[in-house]
């Protein structure tokens, strides 16, 4: 997909520019200058049956088994128990950056 601003021209959903622009031009309140930020990044665990978890604090404190992975949800199972319960993704893996530009304007 192509998506045109004005005579600037790029490539959508992550690919290459087909021809360079200045993207902060586009957005109100866009710097000049992008400054960088110590940023905290999430992004959903890739979880894989078989895995054993345990989850400190929250009410899925404990230890416990993937027994089942879909695009939305995660299906575990209490070792002690053998109660199973499926819940939409709720763990993410996170890691702090230093010099990241934020707020991202892509």
């Amino acid at each position: 997909m192509i998506i045109a601003f004005g005579t600037d021209f790029a490539l959508f959903h992550g690919m290459e520019l087909a021809e360079p622009i200045q993207k902060a031009k586009y957005f109100r309140g866009a710097k000049s200058k992008m400054e960088t930020h110590d940023v905290i990044m999430f992004k959903p665990y890739p979880f894989k049956i078989g895995q054993k978890l345990n989850i400190e604090g929250g009410s899925r404190n404990g230890d416990w088994e993937v027994i089942g992975v879909s695009d939305r949800k995660v299906k575990l199972r209490c070792p002690i128990s053998f109660r199973e319960f499926e819940w939409t993704r709720f763990c993410y893996f996170v890691e702090e950056k230093s010099k990241v530009v934020w707020p991202k304007t892509e």
